[in-house]
């Protein structure tokens, strides 16, 4: 990677680290993200295009979640309240339920994702997956520094492989074919 592209990463961290299937990533990421060998490619192109476009390189901060990892998330955002409009509102007031009767039942944080993950799960038996990210079919890329954002938004919708790229509080989230 060109020491000169502006990665947005703290001093340290800007080299790439192998994803799960595969080591040849051209992007970096946090630690413990999943991606398939097909999502990392997506990655890939999409860093590829951004450093392109803008000379900035993407980091990953989510890809492919469980029930469990995406319970993790959703409970961060509600106890935030800076949920994310997911389509299908039955499915999420699900979720929100089992976070809020958590929390009337005085459960610590562990507990409830639990419980989120439990009702996620059922969803997942039923065919029913609330985020993308767990179809292993959207990313979460940091947040571009603000002078550059517009250009990094327009390189990455601008990718055949992506269907919509929504900007949410601290990420971007990318949402692909």
């Amino acid at each position: 990677m060109d020491a000169a592209v502006t990665t947005g990463e703290p001093t340290g961290s800007a080299t790439p680290r192998p994803v799960a299937g595969d080591a040849a990533s051209r992007f970096t990421s946090s630690p413990g993200i999943d991606l398939t060998p097909a999502a990392t490619r997506s990655a890939n192109a999409l860093h590829d295009a951004v450093q392109s476009a803008t000379g900035y390189a993407i980091h990953v901060t989510s890809g492919r979640r469980g029930p469990d990892r995406q319970a993790a998330a959703m409970y961060g955002n509600l106890a935030d309240n800076s949920s994310p409009r997911y389509a299908n509102q039955a499915a999420f007031n699900e979720v929100r339920d089992a976070y809020l009767s958590g929390k009337r039942d005085g459960l610590g944080r562990a507990a409830i994702v639990d419980r989120m993950a439990k009702v996620l799960q059922r969803q997942v038996d039923r065919g029913v997956l609330i985020s993308r990210h767990m179809s292993d079919r959207a990313l979460d890329i940091r947040m571009p520094p603000a002078a550059s954002r517009q250009a990094v938004v327009a390189a990455i919708r601008d990718n055949p492989l992506v269907q919509s790229v929504g900007i949410e509080d601290d990420h971007l989230h990318v949402q692909l074919r």
